[in-house]
């Protein structure tokens, strides 16, 4: 094995990230920069963060206000504006509320109840140029200025430049640790105000940058001691220097010293790096150390050559930089991701003792192949070149492929092996014929598939073809998977996949269920075979292809490992996929289960991208210690599943405004909106810095949502026309990492009613409405009460004008006919005593006259009878009249019947009354004029109209008779249908019986309501 080469200083981070070596590379650092073109100002001179959690930005221009989404600049706060554009102090205390500190001087307190201003003419505070605030434990706030210090208890600040015995006003930077003592950096040094005391002690030190404070409330120091560049602890309990720590050369800038213990500095090219505390010098006396560093830390410099002005780290853990460019964050990635690289490098496998294999598939460097082992970037050369496969046996040997070319590494010398055919061995380097996947089977037998060539087989030191049935001899299978004893699987493109079990072949197609697209991906999990392709993952269960419902949405998949504690692992097109060893064996029970918990890591996590498709190079690996290794685009990531990085912080929510009808106002407690309010926005943000992109809402507005409103990352509740009432809006949130704040935040909304909105408007609309339905109904009442009045009136005078007809009967009829009689009977008693045979001719004229006359006023006295009688209908009337009739005529009865069609309805008395007497008159015409011996009434109860048909048998109409003078039965009938509404059809001849039809629209001849429109 050679020395480190060249590369190796260019790759030898990642071996760093090996070997484990705290603290993280700041190139590891996922970092996001927000500049105008994202809404951040330039030239951020100081930041902090609130209680609430909102990122604070004093800049050149003004005081800006950051959710991790939203930059918002605050110019007043209610009608009170800020003194000053020039922020150069923030200090939020930890009971809330922000410090702000002017260019030209002066300071303000923001919080809940509004904006406090505190010029310096007259808030006590020195006049100049405010560089910092401090705050003790007991709650004291002091602010440092270039001329002078002050203090601030209860309401008002005090000068205490004098009093301290500063050496000089200059006081811009101070700072409180744990302890409640002060530092102080005046007239180039650096002293503390020990609590308790009344003066300042001045150390002999020399500072010429800001006092930092560590998380755990220790100052921290940069300085000269003689040559060497120092990092001190400062200790008030003390009153000599501190022992230095040295620093490496070339850091002038001291910026953090994080959670972790990382200590953030500078370069002199604006780059900014993190290296671990240095240790003490070991000897004070000695010359200063170079202090050089195991390795070359490598630096990371803000985009467009931005230069770093103020730092600060959430209490998420994220670090902020402000810089003249706008702001900067870095924080520490699930996955840790080196690259990208040049030459196009990519992961071959993991060697033993968790070392890796990388190589590059361009041959543009002096060395194609590489081991990063404990640390470093080793060179193997006399190897292969411009690699495209690469397969790790069982025994540990890594077989590696090119264009036309196969090599073995055993232990560290390599072996190239014969090419199969000589196609191959006479054009190594053909990019037309690259190797595309090899594998050992379980009997040591080599398989090897090459592009446009096909599938070969080493055994016994000899290259055969490999023709698998059903598939063309060029066509080469994309990959190979030893499966255990005897078991070879092949995938291929368009669906396909092929086993080899004892010697026996069998092909796998779409027709088999085969449904993910080109294969990339062979594996058996939990004893199962899992297929990925390009359209998702299947796998074999119980001896048929399933798809796996739950895993529907991966895209792409490239990879699939188990690793050793039973988890998987998947490389798709979404990124990593995380499934736990119990949700993987819900898939075992129950395979077409519809949802599965797996943590999902995308390119905020650190995923290096999407692994190109149809290649041979492993894209998920395992390393010794357990580290999961992922490779895309010229990019590796790893992550330690044992060191979980979560964020527990729970997120703030805060409901930012409510703006009803275009008219924006901040929340209160309860706010009143515009009475007959038509659109409602509702601004929220939860303060969950780390990956805000992330944050879930849900929301309730209380008396109108019966189910909280899962909104996912929006901001921005919408509702359109409340009704008058009183509201809460609720919302609560979720980080990046699932935490709820299930306590959330409120705001009570009232909307007042409009006049006509209020109970007693409706009050007064529901008695109107009673009033106009009352008197709708008396004037209906009294519509019907005319309607049966005239109703009454007409039946009256109907049966008035038929009394007048039968009256005009009897005196036309009867009375002439008595008279007539009479004059008779005169004639016969003079004729009797000369003309007896005349006397007793005319006697006997005059006994049929007087027959006639009865009979005459017979029928006249029926008329003023009653129709039906009273507990009768109509079908029990009509078949009575057989006997009534006949015997009133006083001949045989006749053979009589009455049929019914349809279903039985109830009709109107007065039309019942009528059809009665209409059917009764023309029954004994029948029986009476037309001699009939069979009769049939047929009653139909029509949905649209009733009908009643009377036939007979007699001797049949007289076409003269229904008009001749003297014989009113027809045409009373006929009077009588036509008062009805209804018609009335004769028909009939001599010998061939007749036939009276009265038809009646179900409207008027129905009584149950079925035939009213």
């Amino acid at each position: 094995m050679r020395p480190p080469h060249l590369a190796c200083v260019a790759f030898g981070f990642i071996g760093c990230a090996l070997a484990s070596t705290p603290p993280l590379d700041v190139t590891e650092y996922s970092h996001t920069s927000f500049g105008p073109g994202q809404g951040s100002p330039d030239n951020v001179a100081t930041l902090a963060q609130t209680s609430d959690g909102f990122l604070w930005l004093g800049t050149t221009s003004g005081l800006y206000r950051f959710d991790g989404v939203r930059f918002e600049r605050i110019e007043t706060v209610g009608t009170v504006p800020l003194p000053g554009e020039y922020i150069t102090a923030l200090k939020a205390p930890r009971s809330g509320g922000l410090w702000i500190g002017y260019e030209f001087g002066g300071a303000s307190f923001l919080d809940g109840r509004g904006l406090r201003n505190y010029p310096p003419e007259t808030g006590g505070l020195p006049d100049g140029t405010l560089g910092s605030f401090a705050i003790g434990p007991d709650g004291v706030v002091w602010a440092g200025t270039t001329r002078g210090l002050a203090r601030f208890a209860g309401q008002r600040w005090t000068d205490v430049t004098q009093t301290l015995g500063l050496p000089s006003p200059y006081a811009f930077n101070v700072i409180a640790d744990k302890s409640g003592d002060l530092w102080i950096q005046s007239a180039g040094k650096i002293g503390v105000l020990r609590r308790g005391a009344s003066r300042v002690y001045m150390y002999a030190l020399s500072a010429e940058q800001p006092l930092r404070l560590d998380s755990d409330g220790r100052v921290w120091a940069r300085a000269m001691s003689r040559t060497q560049d120092c990092l001190y602890l400062l200790d008030s309990t003390r009153d000599d220097t501190p022992p230095c720590r040295p620093l490496p050369r070339g850091y002038p800038d001291f910026w953090l010293i994080d959670r972790n213990g990382g200590l953030w500095v500078g370069n002199d090219a604006t780059g900014v790096s993190v290296l671990p505390i240095p240790s003490f010098e070991r000897d004070p006396a000695a010359p200063a150390s170079t202090g050089a560093s195991t390795h070359d830390p490598r630096f990371l410099s803000f985009a467009e050559g931005a230069v770093a002005i103020s730092v600060l780290q959430d209490r998420e853990g994220n670090v902020w930089f402000g810089t003249t460019g706008g702001l900067v964050q870095l924080r520490v990635p699930r996955l840790r991701r080196h690259g990208p690289f040049p030459g196009g490098f990519v992961v071959l496998g993991m060697g033993n003792h968790n070392s890796l294999w990388v190589a590059t598939t361009h041959s543009r460097l002096a060395d194609d192949f590489f081991q990063m082992k404990d640390g470093l970037m080793v060179p193997y050369r006399g190897g292969p070149t411009m690699i495209t496969a690469s397969y790790r046996d069982a025994t540990g040997v890594l077989w590696v492929g090119g264009y036309g070319r196969l090599w073995k590494l055993n232990d560290s010398s390599w072996e190239e092996i014969a090419a199969p055919t000589p196609e191959l061995a006479n054009a190594p380097g053909d990019t037309l014929r690259r190797t595309q996947a090899i594998a050992r089977d379980a009997t040591g037998d080599l398989w090897l598939s090459v592009v446009r060539v096909g599938l070969f087989r080493l055994r016994d030191r000899r290259w055969e073809r490999v023709l698998v049935p059903g598939t063309p001899a060029y066509d080469y299978p994309l990959v190979i998977y030893p499966d255990g004893n005897d078991l070879v699987w092949l995938g291929y493109s368009h669906a396909r996949l092929a086993s080899l079990t004892h010697d026996t072949w069998r092909l796998y197609t779409e027709r088999d269920g085969i449904d993910v697209g080109s294969v990339q991906v062979l594996r058996r999990i939990n004893d199962q075979l899992w297929i990925g392709g390009e359209r998702g993952l299947q796998r074999i269960h119980d001896g048929r292809i399933e798809a796996l419902p739950a895993l529907s949405a991966l895209g792409v998949v490239s990879g699939l490992l188990q690793a050793r504690n039973g988890d998987l692992w998947i490389a798709a097109s979404i990124g990593a996929v995380h499934i736990g060893r119990q949700e993987l064996a819900r898939l075992d029970v129950a395979p077409r289960v519809k949802t599965l918990e797996y943590e999902r890591l995308d390119v905020l996590d650190g995923w290096p991208g999407v692994a190109p498709g149809i290649r041979p190079l492993p894209t998920v690996l395992e390393g010794d210690d357990g580290r999961i290794w992922f490779e895309a685009k010229n990019r590796f990531s790893y992550i330690e599943p044992s060191e979980r990085i979560r964020n527990t912080i729970i997120p703030t929510v805060i409901v930012g405004s409510v703006v009803d009808d275009g008219r924006r106002r901040n929340p209160a407690d309860s706010l009143t909106l515009f009475p007959n309010v038509r659109n409602v926005v509702i601004d929220y943000t939860a303060t969950s810095l780390t990956i805000p992109s992330r944050v879930r809402f849900k929301y309730r507005l209380e008396n109108l949502d019966n189910t909280w409103q899962d909104v996912g990352t929006r901001r921005t509740a919408y509702y359109n026309n409340l009704p008058p009432g009183r509201y809460a809006f609720h919302v609560i949130a979720a980080n990046d990492d699932g935490v709820w704040n299930a306590q959330g935040a409120a705001v009570s909304l009232i909307v007042p009613a409009l006049f006509y909105q209020t109970i007693f408007f409706r009050i007064v609309v529901v008695m109107l409405g009673i009033l106009v339905l009352a008197a709708l109904f008396f004037v209906r009442l009294r519509q019907v009460t005319d309607k049966q009045r005239k109703y009454l009136e007409q039946r009256m005078e109907d049966r008035l004008n038929e009394r007048t007809r039968i009256a005009r009967d009897l005196h036309d009829s009867l009375l002439q006919g008595f008279e007539g009689l009479l004059y008779r009977l005169q004639a016969v008693r003079h004729m009797l005593p000369q003309r007896p045979d005349d006397a007793d001719r005319a006697l006997q004229v005059a006994l049929e006259k007087g027959d006639e006359a009865i009979a005459e006023s017979r029928d006249a006295v029926r008329g003023l009878r009653s129709a039906v009688p009273i507990g009768r209908d109509l079908e029990e009337a009509l078949r009575a009249l057989r006997e009534e009739c006949g015997t009133e005529e006083g001949r045989s009865t006749p053979s009589y019947r009455v049929i019914v069609e349809g279903p039985r309805r109830k009709l109107a008395p007065l039309a019942q009354d009528e059809i009665y007497r209409i059917v009764r008159e023309a029954f004994r015409n029948a029986i009476r004029h037309a001699n009939a011996d069979t009769i049939e009434a047929e009653i139909t109860y029509g949905e649209d109209a009733f009908s009643l048909r009377l036939r007979d048998n007699g001797v049949g109409l007289d076409p003269q008779a229904q008009h001749r003078e003297g014989h009113w039965g027809l045409q009373g009938m006929r009077e009588r249908a036509t008062q009805l509404g209804g018609r009335l059809e004769v028909w009939g001849k001599r010998g061939a019986g007749t036939e009276v039809e009265l038809t009646l629209p179900a409207g008027l001849a129905y009584d149950d309501g079925a035939g009213k429109r």
